[in-house]
């Protein structure tokens, strides 16, 4: 159990890191060998996947809010889960404000200190709750 909430604490420190912009923390999440399969992109080691979040997330606020999670020990040192959440992206270059559905299919391993990702496989979903970029107005925030 304990590794579960390991792993479950990890995604969680991922996603605030990432939504708060703090791209080395993010990265630290990974394996220093670790993969990224991204929309459009398919990254290796944590400074590809740094590089890629500040560029694509890097524009304006975000928040990640999970759905649904599944995580399963594949062994002592290993698991696998999927991860849905909604995302809320402002993209303050572009004026824009988007609403994703997605999927996360994270391979974690267990290394002497801690947990890490190993892999990450985001799509996003088809879904009525995703909605199309719209125009923002007024200040959006940091």
């Amino acid at each position: 159990m304990a590794d579960l909430e390991a792993i479950s604490a990890l995604k969680n420190r991922y996603w605030t890191s990432v939504d708060n912009h703090r791209w080395t923390e993010a990265t630290e999440c990974f394996a220093p060998n670790a993969e990224a399969d991204y929309p459009g992109s398919r990254l290796a080691g944590r400074q590809e996947i740094a590089a890629y979040l500040e560029t694509v997330l890097g524009r304006g606020p975000l928040a990640h809010l999970c759905t649904r999670s599944d995580v399963d020990l594949t062994g002592p040192d290993t698991a696998q889960a999927i991860w849905e959440a909604e995302v809320h992206m402002v993209d303050k270059v572009a004026n824009l404000e988007t609403v994703l559905q997605v999927r996360y299919e994270d391979v974690y391993v267990k290394l002497p200190d801690n947990w890490y990702m190993l892999s990450s496989r985001m799509r996003i979903l088809e879904s009525d709750a995703a909605t199309p970029p719209r125009a923002v107005k007024g200040d959006c925030g940091a």
